[in-house]
């Protein structure tokens, strides 16, 4: 396998601590050099048909920079370990709801270019005690609906165990379009 060939030679110019995201079987080229912790299978999914979810209605409101000490609350109850980049939520593509002053559902963006057109979900979350209200369902139907004005191509990533985030993109017209597992590399020796 021509990757798996190329990642063992690069394996000594890399950090000596990463993240990676790897097609099956190429995290073997990485063994001996590093310490591969596999962190479990994820889908690559593409908004293959934007037509509408069929039974969800849209709804939230689109957040802003004054919205971050509320997204970081959420996500340290809904979401903990996650990746959160401000410079996502100042796109105008992360969409909550709010219950007052509490925020209980929110979706969002990983990856935005309306010069390229695409972009990536992420960040979806509903507040424990919330669940099962089908919150992610009107956020993420509202934020297709955001993107739909300037993204021509929609992707993201989730974890294949994570049964029912994988059903509600699927009711989004998602289509798994690629597999890949998530390893931490720690230098064994560096």
């Amino acid at each position: 396998m021509r990757w798996r060939r190329l990642l063992g030679e690069l394996a000594p110019v890399l950090p000596a601590r990463l993240e990676a995201h790897l097609s099956p079987g190429v995290e073997a080229a990485l063994v001996g050099a590093f310490d591969v912790t596999p962190s479990g299978v994820h889908h690559k999914m593409a908004w293959t048909d934007p037509g509408r979810a069929v039974g969800v209605t849209p709804a939230g409101v689109v957040l802003g920079r004054a919205d971050l000490p509320r997204l970081r609350k959420l996500y340290a109850v809904g979401y903990p370990g996650n990746w959160l980049d401000a410079r996502m939520v100042d796109t105008g593509r992360y969409v909550g709801i709010t219950d007052g002053d509490l925020l209980v559902a929110v979706a969002g963006v990983h990856v935005f270019s309306p010069t390229y057109r695409v972009a990536a979900v992420g960040n979806v979350t509903t507040r424990p005690g919330w669940r099962g209200r089908g919150l992610a369902a009107a956020v993420v139907a509202r934020l297709c609906e955001v993107l739909r004005a300037d993204v021509d191509h929609v992707t993201l990533n989730v974890k294949a165990d994570n049964g029912a985030a994988v059903r509600l993109y699927e009711r989004f017209r998602f289509t798994r379009v690629a597999e890949y597992g998530e390893f931490r590399l720690r230098a064994g020796g560096r």
